[in-house]
């Protein structure tokens, strides 16, 4: 007996189903709805993931300590020495320093670090997105077309509407509506940028299936495949441009023949 399909319901589809606003499918994902690309991509809240400074604190000491060492001839001599260290700290003009000055620099350049995601999951088969849009006006607008793009798993969708629960929509607020053009230009923006990655996941996927079969990438077959998606809004030549670099560079001549 065959199992039963899972069912998957676009963003688009949610909001059209059961009447929200785009904005509130990020609480859906903030409530546990499963959520994937179209490419298949597992979703995942990097709001979520751990961030870091990339360097300690010891690594600043002993790097201005080396300078120091590496700079006591010329400051014996005189020579004015200035310079920017690992975390864009303007030095003094001279090396010659307490230890308690050493540990102030060391210390300003360590909280000066900004706090990254330096483990980040497989690109390949995670797509990260902030769950609570932490981005400015564009980059919120990207991700609302995101996740509007989104596969959510059906019977998660409807048992969290059966439950008669509405999914938060406080944490966006939409920009002034009176700067309707500044809105409008920057939708314009985010939809290209849409698209853009939209793009350069399917000539990915593409070029992998390409690799798996052990042939050669045709970037014109991938142009194909995009313009199929996004349903020919921009020309083979812009879409070119965004995928190019992901080819081999015997697959971006024009009707390069595929390896056999």
């Amino acid at each position: 007996m065959n199992e039963p399909v899972e069912r998957w319901y676009s963003g688009k589809e949610i909001v059209g189903k059961y009447g929200i606003k785009d904005v509130q499918l990020f609480g859906l994902m903030r409530n546990g709805v499963q959520v994937r690309t179209y490419t298949d991509k597992e979703v995942v809240d990097e709001d979520s993931l751990p961030r870091e400074r990339r360097h300690s604190l010891e690594f600043f000491e002993e790097d201005e300590q080396r300078y120091i060492e590496l700079n006591k001839g010329k400051d014996e001599a005189g020579i004015v020495i200035t310079g920017r260290g690992l975390g864009g700290h303007t030095r003094p003009e001279r090396s010659k320093r307490s230890a308690n000055e050493i540990k102030q620099i060391a210390q300003r350049r360590y909280d000066g670090q900004p706090l990254e995601i330096l483990n980040p999951p497989d690109p390949n088969k995670y797509e990260l997105i902030s769950y609570t849009l932490t981005y400015d006006d564009i980059g919120r607008i990207t991700a609302i077309l995101k996740a509007l793009s989104f596969l959510f798993l059906a019977a998660d969708v409807d048992k969290f509407f059966d439950n008669d629960e509405v999914p938060p929509k406080e944490q966006s607020p939409r920009p002034d509506q009176e700067n309707t053009g500044e809105i409008q230009t920057a939708e314009a923006t985010a939809t290209k940028e849409n698209d853009k990655h939209r793009a350069k996941d399917i000539a990915n996927s593409y070029i992998n299936r390409c690799k798996a079969q052990n042939e050669t990438p045709v970037i014109k077959d991938a142009i194909q495949l995009v313009q199929g998606e996004i349903r020919g809004k921009f020309k083979d030549r812009t879409i070119r441009t965004w995928i190019n670099v992901l080819f081999p560079p015997k697959s971006r001549k024009p009707g390069a023949p595929r390896k056999k």
